[in-house]
């Protein structure tokens, strides 16, 4: 995987996204950190968070984590993770399914909480969350967008 920021196109204010923190801004090039993180950015909170020029949060990282936009297709379904304080299953959010991990937002138990929550973790034990009977209505171009992937066909009802 390779990042798609591009360094020199880059404007103050720009919304990135980094997928160990989600949506951050872009604030400027600096030296702070050394020429190893020119990248400067900073999340709604105020964190300050330095990238190369890669994309990458940190030299050892094989795959960039700075992106322009999400390189996760919008696949946010709610997914059962076994929680290792409880050992019982509890409700994630899920950012997309890699080497078999969830990816998840962390204490993110739905989709809505997920809008607030900027950290990901992953889970080796999970499990899709069982289905409700509700259906959910698409149009073809609601789908031509990708929105239901990762729903029960069944439970999709058309609108023409």
């Amino acid at each position: 995987m390779k990042t798609d920021v591009v360094i020199e196109e880059l404007k103050k204010g720009e919304k990135l996204f980094s997928t160990i923190r989600g949506e951050i801004e872009f604030f400027g090039i600096s030296n702070l950190k050394g020429d190893d993180y020119p990248i400067e950015c900073k999340d709604e909170h105020g964190n300050w968070f330095y990238f190369t020029i890669e994309g990458r949060m940190d030299n050892e990282e094989k795959h960039p984590s700075l992106f322009k936009t999400s390189p996760f297709k919008e696949t946010e379904r709610v997914v059962m993770v076994l929680s290792y304080i409880s050992g019982n299953y509890v409700p994630r959010v899920l950012v997309r399914v890699k080497n078999r991990l969830a990816v998840c937002w962390a204490d993110a138990e739905t989709i809505q909480g997920a809008k607030n929550v900027t950290t990901t973790c992953a889970w080796t034990d999970w499990k899709e969350a069982e289905t409700t009977s509700e259906y959910v209505h698409l149009t073809v171009q609601d789908i031509s967008e990708g929105k239901g992937v990762g729903v029960n066909p069944d439970l999709i009802k058309m609108i023409l």
